[in-house]
């Protein structure tokens, strides 16, 4: 009792805490103690407080009456006379379990400026409710940190000391999800990289940091400033020393570290159903814009490979590997380029001085360097070389293994759909789809297969009926393809749009060892009765002479004049020799017998029939016949 009154009467006397310019909330009056203050509330039944005494005429308030003691006629209500209930024993629990004013600062963190706490928390907080599926599920803010550690929570400072590897090590090794993250600072050391363990996968740098872990190629002068925070870690850098405003993923896989052609990033699109915009969809689209005050020098994409493998044929290196694999009727395209001058610049060539200002237009440039020595069977058999510019392979292996191209039971097939069936001799043959009865444009064109497989005859246009499809023989597999190189353009003279190409093809300064043009180990169709290297329309000329120079052209010109009917060949403009379609030659010179001596023609081997030579000792004509060489009798040519 005594205790409480006490208490009470510490309350009611004047607090220098109270006194401050900050009004403090009292304890009682803080929501946790609603339920105490609302079974006090004293309804119906008078209570009698200590009385103080009478305010002085200084104002304030004076101490307890009477100083020193309690008088006789104060009455404190039975309600507050038991210690162990009522009020009193109320406030004594609530000032027990309260914190003091003196603490704060002390021993209690305040708040700051913004209302939040200035100090962290230490120990378990209380569960923090989180919604899910309708219902909460309490986690700590322990466990809620767990989920992304940061090197920081280790005690790393990130001020690039050597003391920052034991923190984060500590981080790396203690990680029980796939993601670190890494905030702004400086790592300690380009060459130092943490142990990783297997929950490691992946590093999140949220902002620039100073000195990363990189890997240098210094042999080949090459440092592509790859984040390194153990083998086979990927790391994304939002903005960093090497790229600042720019994120940046990268990835190190080192010694037997196999990621089996698994991407640093991933993009996948599947498109099902009908899209809203019917002109088509995009995965990623990359667009760089150069303005008129830009400095001229931009690229959309930028593929870099640095290829150190030393595995020859057994490993290689692929820059850029495009593959479109075609399954249904839809046109396909596995590499388009537009280029269009969309603004025309003409520089003529008389402007010499300004040549400097005019553009060049490349459509598709591809630079070759280095050091290759070929096999020397190139300079006649070019199919064993070693070095390509531009190749085309073509191949059968997806209709070889028969993915998506073999008969099947009870399947639907789209009219025109063709598979692949093999002969007794395990040939492959081609069959095209079409439904029974079906004419052209008819609105289902789908037919379905029987339970078992038809019996395949392979003739020519042999047909096969097969559940409610009729298959149609189109022979022996084959892959046509019509043109390796097409130029193709929209030339249209008669109304006015007019397009050319120079050169189709040219070379510059390099040595040819071999041919130009190389068919002899070309493999010619045996069905076609006349193997024909090149074909030209008539009036189509070679030229054998050109040197660079406009002079130089069209000065030895052969081909087919179509208004004499006849293979001619031109010199400076003239034609000196034609062989006319009847077999007739025709030549601005008579022709001249080669000259050799007796000896000479006698010694000629395997003479034919019909031969004639000059036979210089005996000044005459000599002709070859059944019985040998025979001198033709010559008379001296008229006077007039």
């Amino acid at each position: 009792m005594i205790k409480h009154l006490a208490l009470l009467a510490f309350m009611a006397a004047p607090s220098l805490a109270f006194g401050q310019a900050v009004q403090m909330r009292p304890n009682h009056t803080l929501p946790q103690y609603s339920a105490v203050t609302a079974a006090n509330s004293n309804t119906g039944a008078s209570r009698s407080m200590l009385r103080m005494a009478v305010p002085s005429v200084a104002g304030g308030y004076a101490a307890l009456w009477p100083p020193g003691g309690l008088r006789k006629d104060t009455r404190v209500p039975s309600l507050y006379a038991d210690g162990s209930s009522g009020t009193l024993e109320q406030i004594g629990r609530m000032a027990d379990g309260s914190v003091q004013q003196t603490d704060v600062g002390a021993t209690v963190a305040p708040l700051d400026t913004h209302k939040m706490m200035s100090a962290p928390v230490s120990g378990d907080s209380s569960a923090s409710p989180v919604l899910a599926a309708s219902t909460t599920t309490p986690r700590t803010q322990a466990d809620r940190a767990a989920d992304s550690p940061s090197v920081k929570d280790f005690g790393a400072r990130l001020d690039g000391s050597s003391s920052d590897q034991t923190a984060i090590s500590s981080a790396f090794s203690n990680n029980k999800s796939n993601t670190i993250r890494i905030s702004s600072g400086a790592w300690p050391g380009q060459t130092w990289r943490p142990p990783v363990t297997g929950n490691t996968k992946f590093v999140d740098v949220s902002g620039y940091l100073l000195n990363p872990p990189n890997t240098s190629v210094t042999d080949y002068g090459i440092n592509q400033g790859a984040m390194n925070f153990g083998n086979g870690v990927t790391s994304v850098t939002h903005g960093g020393q090497y790229f600042p405003n720019s994120i940046l993923y990268s990835r190190v896989s080192t010694g037997d570290m196999d990621t089996s052609f698994e991407p640093m990033t991933s993009y996948k699109q599947i498109l099902g159903g009908k899209s809203s915009n019917p002109q088509g969809n995009e995965t990623i689209d990359i667009a760089t814009i150069t303005l008129p005050s830009s400095t001229g020098y931009a690229t959309a994409q930028f593929n870099k490979m640095f290829s150190m493998g030393m595995n020859y044929y057994g490993g290689f290196d692929v820059n850029h590997w495009s593959r479109t694999q075609v399954y249904g009727t839809n046109w396909a395209w596995d590499n388009l380029q537009e280029y269009a001058v969309v603004v025309p610049y003409d520089c003529p060539p008389s402007a010499s001085a300004d040549t400097t200002f005019c553009s060049e237009y490349i459509m598709n440039e591809m630079d070759y360097t280095g050091t290759i020595i070929e096999d020397d069977r190139t300079a006649y058999a070019p199919s064993h070389r070693r070095g390509t510019i531009l190749g085309l392979g073509t191949g059968h292996l997806i209709a070889k293994t028969g993915v998506g191209v073999t008969w099947e039971a009870g399947k639907t097939y789209h009219r025109y759909q063709m598979i692949i069936t093999y002969d007794a001799r395990n040939k492959p043959y081609m069959f095209r789809a079409l439904p029974k009865g079906y004419t052209v444009l008819q609105p289902n064109g789908d037919s379905v297969s029987g339970s078992t497989q038809p019996r395949w005859t392979f003739g020519n246009g042999d047909k096969i009926e097969d559940g409610t499809v009729e298959w149609t023989c189109l022979g022996p597999y084959h892959l046509d393809i019509g043109a390796v190189i097409s130029i193709m353009g929209g030339n249209d003279p008669a109304n006015g749009w007019i397009e050319r190409v120079g050169t189709y093809l040219t070379a510059n300064t390099d040595y040819i060892y071999n041919a130009a043009i190389d068919m002899s180990e070309a493999q010619w169709d045996p069905g076609n009765e006349v193997h024909v290297f090149s074909r030209q329309q008539a009036d189509v000329y070679d030229d054998f002479t050109a040197d660079g120079t406009a002079a130089g052209q069209n000065n030895h010109l052969l081909g087919y004049d179509s208004s004499q009917k006849a293979l001619t060949y031109k010199v400076n403009g003239v034609p000196v020799l034609s062989v006319k379609d009847s077999g007739a030659i025709i030549s601005s010179a008579p022709p001249q017998m080669p000259v050799m001596t007796r000896a000479q023609i006698r010694a000629y081997p395997s003479p034919a029939k019909g031969m004639e030579i000059y036979d210089s000792d005996d000044d005459a004509l000599v002709i070859y016949t059944a019985a040998g060489w025979k001198l033709m009798p010559l008379s001296a040519l008229p006077a007039n």
